[in-house]
């Protein structure tokens, strides 16, 4: 993972077909695609490249205790601070690591190109909201890792976000 945190060069009501490869480096004038350009600003202690406390919340909702085969739901669920809005036109993307005896019914969620709300239930300015089913094979509680990029932006600046996202699924027979 970088251990420097980037500022994504474009403007928030610009759409972005693809994320950037690079980002600009504190102190560097960056130029977005309305052809102003913008100082980057320092970066914050963000562990992770994950939200700052300013930025917004990141909750994951765990699903509820299931029985082994049978389907159930769990959400990730981002609503921006004060200031902040989700970024619906960058795309966001959640990948799963393959999990012993927990199967992700799609281990890569993804959306949010040019507004398009993909694998998100909700996908607005104001909160992002993704499902993602799971089914257990074996009784017991059992541990789902996986990584989450989303931008989130200011007025004038949007940024790449990228956390971790753990939850527990509890099976039984």
């Amino acid at each position: 993972m970088r251990s420097v945190l980037g500022i994504l060069a474009l403007a928030c009501s610009t759409p972005a077909p693809t994320p950037p490869a690079d980002h600009a480096v504190a102190g560097e004038v960056i130029s977005v695609p309305t052809g102003r350009a913008i100082a980057a600003a320092p970066p914050t202690a963000v562990p992770d490249n994950s939200l700052a406390a300013d930025e917004g919340t990141l909750a994951i909702v765990a699903p509820h205790p299931t029985t082994l085969g049978v389907a159930t739901t769990a959400r990730i669920r981002v609503v921006p601070g004060a200031g902040y809005h989700i970024n619906t036109r960058y795309p966001f993307v959640v990948s799963f690591a393959s999990t012993e005896n927990v199967t992700v019914a799609k281990p890569r969620l993804e959306g949010g190109r040019n507004g398009i709300a993909g694998d998100a239930e909700i996908l607005a300015e104001t909160e992002l909201s993704i499902p993602v089913t799971v089914i257990a094979s074996t009784p017991g509680e059992h541990t789902v890792n996986g990584q989450f990029h989303v931008g989130i932006c200011k007025s004038d600046v949007c940024l790449t976000r990228s956390m971790p996202v753990t939850f527990t699924v509890a099976a039984s027979r």
